[in-house]
């Protein structure tokens, strides 16, 4: 995610809270069978010109309506399917942050574990500033490292993105690279977006479990949620490609090394999944889970959805104010590695949700009509 754009979609979910009158949370039947939405998809899709469009809506513990249309590749044949993988971007953020909650449970790490504290050799080369920054101000964007990567360190940038087979080496380079770099703001100052802490904050929990991220992703987030689905850059095989925002000529980009941002930075968001296993981690932020064998406990995502500051961003969730959010912050994030594009929407007062994704870049309003077009279902639905 480069810059929260959702004009549209705030407007009308700040003007029209009736559209959304959302039922209280309670207990929850056993899952039915995922109602179809890919009718509801297609006309946005094809007034936007997308080749793919896909879309979830979440009920509690359940997925309850699914699909995808179009193509997964720009004038080519196969049809895009609810079954396809799908490129998250930025909100996979929520899922680092995630990773990094299960850690501090565990006693791994805490909350303000700072980066002296794990890379002490590190102390001569670092800027002094660096020294305190805590994982909370890492990921909740506070920790001064610069928001755009690719302007302001694009000799750094180019070389991560050089890099490739053993993404837990790159990120060492990262880390021993960008601390080096004076602070955009006083850390604990200033909210600046910013891939380069998400990034850090991974390159930090393995050097406390000597694993790779992407191993602890699929340790602590994927395989307990049943996310059999999910992986890292862009989905290979039989699957979607992304492509150029239309702007840019809209072009299919062949999956690969350069089907994504670097891999060292994965943490930030390269992730990809099918919209069911999507679902199921959205699901996970929503039901808080019981006893021993929870997921999360009911404070940490207490945690993780309260904004730090005086901003709107906690960790790994932007919120904001809705009426329909039954008198509780509304979760949501988007993202884009300019080749895809993602967004949801949360209210876990009311455990619901929506997911939209499209396999091209720069379509923020397309995906934003979907979400209230798959609102809008789901609200007509449940007055039945």
């Amino acid at each position: 995610m480069n810059k929260i754009s959702f004009t549209i979609l705030l407007a009308l979910l700040v003007l029209s809270p009736a559209l959304f009158a959302l039922p209280t949370s309670g207990k929850r039947a056993k899952a039915p069978k995922p109602e179809d939405v890919s009718k509801l998809l297609e006309p946005i899709r094809k007034k936007h010109s997308l080749p793919a469009l896909g879309g979830a809506i979440v009920d509690g513990q359940h997925v309850i309506g699914i699909g995808a249309s179009g193509v997964r590749k720009m004038k080519a044949p196969s049809k895009a399917t609810s079954k396809d993988l799908w490129h998250l971007g930025s909100c996979g953020k929520a899922m680092t942050a995630t990773l990094i909650a299960r850690l501090v449970e565990k006693k791994k790490l805490k909350w303000d574990t700072t980066i002296e504290q794990v890379f002490p050799k590190l102390k001569k080369t670092m800027q002094p500033e660096y020294r305190k920054v805590t994982l909370v101000q890492l990921l909740s964007h506070r920790g001064g490292f610069s928001g755009n990567l690719v302007v302001n360190q694009p000799d750094l940038w180019a070389k991560l993105a050089r890099l490739s087979g053993n993404p837990q080496k790159a990120r060492v380079l990262f880390v021993k690279e960008i601390l080096k770099v004076k602070p955009e703001a006083t850390p604990g100052t200033k909210h600046i977006y910013s891939n380069a802490g998400y990034t850090m904050a991974g390159a930090i929990a393995e050097k406390v479990t000597g694993k790779s991220y992407e191993v602890l992703m699929k340790r602590e987030v994927f395989l307990p949620l049943g996310m059999k689905s999910a992986g890292f850059g862009s989905p290979v095989g039989k699957q979607p490609w992304g492509h150029l925002a239309q702007d840019k000529g809209g072009a299919p980009v062949l999956p690969g090394p350069f089907g994504d941002n670097p891999q060292a930075i994965s943490p930030a968001g390269t992730i990809h999944c099918t919209l069911m296993d999507w679902g199921k981690f959205i699901s996970a932020h929503m039901v808080p889970g019981k006893g021993k064998k929870a997921f999360l406990k009911e404070t940490t995502l207490k945690k993780l959805h309260t904004s730090i500051g005086d901003g709107d961003y906690a960790l790994g969730w932007v919120t904001k104010d809705r009426p329909w959010g039954g008198g509780e912050p509304v979760l949501f994030h988007n993202g884009t590695n300019t080749m895809w594009y993602a967004v949801v929407w949360a209210t876990p007062k009311n455990d619901f949700a929506v997911l939209v994704t499209t396999n091209q870049g720069g379509h923020s309003e397309a995906c934003n009509e979907a979400a209230i077009a798959l609102m809008r279902h789901y609200s007509n639905n449940k007055k039945k």
